[in-house]
């Protein structure tokens, strides 16, 4: 009988946001500190980085994607795979042809500067084979970065392999009308490493390699601006103080966000976001929250957003950085 698959992906994150309440129950407001990382201390000295000229003198999208397919999927660039787009479940009195596709597949966003790189080959493997394990896995793609480093690719530039989190793609299978036969098993590590600069993570700026259980790549996602540079203005570069701690950033949460449950996600460099107004030139480390707040009719919680706020400017407002939420139901600001 034919083993019919259901494909489930289980996020394992360094830092978790606290449990979330029903809908007759008041979430508490009390602030996560998390693996909030980054200065943390009224007085420590913060610097503005310039992200827009090391953007423009990247190499282009084209270029760093041959450079990635030849590091990483050197056997399967020519390679092609069989696509069948007839449901094996349904039995049909028109069958479609089988036809075959590229085996690697491609994708770029301009706008984020994400690049995806699919292995079909490997990617659409549901066999259930023996696995690797996870310490084997992070090996592969330990061997993976070393191999963008050696040939100068700048995807790797500031990653920081230590703050790595990892997550695990699962895959269910069971033989039809057998429900005792059901079973999950890890098809793919996935493994993402942000970027960083001063020691302070570059907002939606890292690189992800999934390693299928096999020991094979099945994709390699890396997006977001590389780590910046000093302002060629003096005044731009000058350090500034940071005036607003820890301790007044959480209270001043908890008080223009009462219902929601918040967590500390430590400094960031808010590139090409609503909270960077220098276009890039001068972009200037914000504490960071995400907040999940409670649903208008009260039955939940909404979608987790989050805040930056200044830290060298106590009464700058909080800036959301997820614009494409502004109007969820979440929001108490409505």
């Amino acid at each position: 009988m034919k083993v019919q698959y259901r494909v489930l992906v289980t996020i394992v994150a360094l830092f978790a946001l606290p449990a979330c309440t029903d809908g007759d129950s008041q979430p508490t407001n009390s602030v996560d500190r998390g693996g909030a990382t980054g200065a943390l201390s009224r007085g420590d000295q913060l610097y503005a980085l310039d992200f827009e000229s090391v953007r423009i003198e990247r190499p282009v999208a084209e270029a760093r994607i041959r450079q990635i397919s030849a590091q990483l999927f050197a056997d399967v660039q020519d390679a092609k795979q069989k696509d069948d787009p007839n449901d094996p479940e349904q039995s049909s009195a028109t069958l479609l042809p089988v036809e075959a596709r590229p085996a690697l597949r491609v994708s770029h966003l301009d706008a984020s500067d994400d690049v995806l790189l699919v292995n079909g080959i490997v990617a659409d493997d549901h066999e259930i084979g023996d696995d690797i394990g996870e310490f084997e896995a992070r090996r592969v793609f330990d061997v993976a970065i070393a191999s963008l480093e050696k040939a100068q690719l700048d995807d790797v530039r500031g990653i920081e392999l230590k703050r790595t989190e990892l997550a695990r793609l699962q895959q269910a299978s069971v033989l039809p009308d057998k429900p005792e036969t059901f079973r999950t098993d890890t098809k793919a590590y996935i493994f993402t490493a942000p970027r960083v600069a001063n020691d302070i993570a570059v907002l939606n700026s890292s690189i992800t390699i999934a390693v299928h259980r096999s020991g094979r790549i099945a994709t390699i996602r890396t997006r977001g601006a590389l780590p910046g540079i000093r302002p060629a203005d003096d005044k731009l570069a000058a350090a500034r103080t940071r005036v607003v701690s820890d301790e007044a950033l959480n209270r001043r949460v908890q008080s223009e966000f009462p219902q929601a449950i918040a967590q500390n996600l430590g400094l960031m460099y808010p590139v090409s976001s609503a909270a960077d107004d220098s276009g890039g030139r001068a972009v200037e480390p914000r504490a960071v929250f995400s907040l999940s707040e409670k649903l208008s009719d009260g039955s939940g919680l909404g979608r987790s957003r989050r805040i930056a706020y200044s830290l060298t400017d106590r009464r700058a407002p909080g800036v959301f950085l997820d614009t494409q939420l502004k109007d969820d139901v979440g929001d108490s600001k409505q």
